[in-house]
């Protein structure tokens, strides 16, 4: 399985990934720091399942997700992408759910929560 981080918090990142690799310890995983380069590694490499923060520098994770979603050339065009947020407002989550997210991961990050987000979306699980 690989799976693509997008967060611009290192700490986040080095969070995400330890439990990812706990749960998961094949899983080949990529990160970047802000949407413009989740953007990149989108049309660069397929990935299973795409992690993507909200509030980055640059362009936030909703711009990305439809950048990626809109662009038919994209390879991660259909990939389930799941928001990485701290809110957990209804209207946030239907925003997510609208722009083309397919559910969301809430921090602080909790080792169940993500092991059953990710068997729920990765195909390759």
């Amino acid at each position: 399985m690989k799976i693509l981080i997008a967060d611009d918090n290192e700490f986040n990142i080095l969070i995400a990934k330890k439990y990812i690799n706990k749960l998961f310890p094949e899983t080949q995983i990529e990160t970047c720091t802000d949407g413009v380069e989740a953007v990149k590694f989108s049309t660069l490499s397929k990935f299973d399942l795409i992690l993507m923060d909200l509030q980055m520098p640059n362009m936030d994770g909703e711009t990305a997700t439809k950048a990626i979603r809109n662009n038919a050339d994209n390879i991660n065009q259909q990939t389930p992408i799941l928001a990485l947020t701290a809110s957990v407002n209804p209207s946030e989550l239907d925003n997510c759910m609208q722009i083309g997210m397919n559910d969301v991961i809430a921090k602080p990050f909790v080792a169940n929560n993500i092991k059953q987000k990710i068997q729920s979306f990765a195909v390759a699980v």
